[in-house]
């Protein structure tokens, strides 16, 4: 089975949102990826990885401008109900891009 198919069966994407996501990860590991952030993941970034303790964050936009700032950060994962919640009680800062669909999880990735 090749590595899209286990992806969508694994984690119940729609085949579009497999090939953006296995789009986005090759682009960002061959340096490749356009630079900036892409659209916001309904889920998370898996566990380990962190370059930074978990914080709060006065939003998503205060997040991401930490995590540029921070060396090795490639992205942000936190709980909320929407991908642009206001305040955040705890943003994960990582230096992964492994992703896990969830429904109450957020993720973005900066190429």
């Amino acid at each position: 089975m090749n590595t899209l198919a286990q992806m969508d069966r694994t984690n119940k994407f729609t085949p579009d949102e497999v090939t953006a996501i296995a789009a986005a990860n090759t682009e960002l590991i061959s340096g490749s990826c356009p630079q900036g952030w892409l659209a916001p993941l309904n889920g998370f970034l898996a566990d380990g990885g962190d370059v930074l303790p978990p914080s709060p964050a006065a939003s998503v936009a205060a997040a991401k401008a930490t995590c540029e700032a921070t060396p090795g950060c490639f992205g942000i994962t936190f709980m909320a109900n929407s991908s642009d919640p206001g305040p955040l009680s705890r943003v994960y800062y990582k230096n992964q891009t492994s992703f896990s669909e969830s429904a109450s999880w957020w993720a973005y990735i900066n190429c």
